[in-house]
């Protein structure tokens, strides 16, 4: 199969695909010091904007503090039951579903059969309040 080139005559190019990816591993693997400073410039410039930079660009990254460390430990110590009611609650309810133990019931304020189960207390996994989108996004913002 030959690649597709619209500069070409017949609209394809005159290697086939194994041939250009063998050569381009060649010359990738002469000019390896450019690559790689390359690599490192594009890092440098377009991946700060993402959450990750830090996995790249090694030279910037900064570990957390020993004090951020022992906060982080702290939250996961207090919040580690609440976490771990919400998934097992919301595992168990969502098996029940597929099992066909529990049915969808249309939305509990205007009907709409594209619902969503709403948990309003997690020790009960199966006492679900059905919502639509609207309705729960609502729900969630009149509770802040």
């Amino acid at each position: 199969m030959f690649e597709l080139k619209s500069d070409k005559p017949f609209g394809r190019g005159y290697r086939c695909k194994t041939c250009k990816n063998q050569l381009s591993k060649e010359y990738r693997a002469k000019h390896k010091e450019y690559y790689a400073k390359y690599l490192h410039e594009y890092m440098k410039k377009y991946v700060p904007k993402r959450k990750y930079a830090r996995k790249y660009i090694k030279k910037e990254y900064k570990p957390p503090s020993e004090a951020r460390k022992e906060y982080i430990r702290q939250y996961w110590r207090t919040h580690k039951k609440k976490v771990n009611d919400k998934v097992r609650s919301r595992k168990r309810f969502y098996r029940s579903i597929l099992d066909g133990r529990t049915t969808k019931q249309p939305c509990s304020v205007c009907g709409n059969l594209l619902v969503e189960g709403h948990h309003p207390d997690y020790s009960k996994p199966f006492g679900v309040v059905w919502l639509c989108r609207k309705h729960h996004i609502e729900l969630h913002r009149d509770k802040k």
